[in-house]
């Protein structure tokens, strides 16, 4: 997920909203990596899950499922907040989820 993450942050590191709507390739790549996160969401046992209940587990999860499911009408202010005001916190919390639970990062 922190390598998502990541990804995501370089790749929109200084560009607009209309950048991105203008570069498709960029699109794209934070789209697949979304996908991803979700995807490793689904991988984390409720156990543990149950843990963190400040992480947005469910609704991460569902937005992987509307990139996977309905690819072209993915609506892209909602990607570009997701990027802007969610990943941050996110990451935040899996680095400090990963330090508690003493997990490899």
């Amino acid at each position: 997920m922190l390598t998502s993450i990541s990804k995501i942050q370089r790749h929109t590191a200084g560009l607009s909203y209309e950048d991105l709507m203008q570069d498709e390739r960029t699109l794209d790549a934070i789209v697949h990596n979304l996908q991803i996160i979700g995807e490793a969401t689904k991988q984390i046992p409720d156990s543990l899950r149950s843990k963190y209940p400040q992480i947005q587990w469910k609704a991460i999860a569902g937005m992987r499922d509307i990139i996977a499911h309905a690819y072209f009408s993915i609506n892209t202010r909602i990607v570009w907040n997701v990027i802007q005001q969610e990943l941050k916190p996110l990451k935040d919390c899996i680095e400090q989820l990963q330090q508690n639970e003493n997990l490899d990062p």
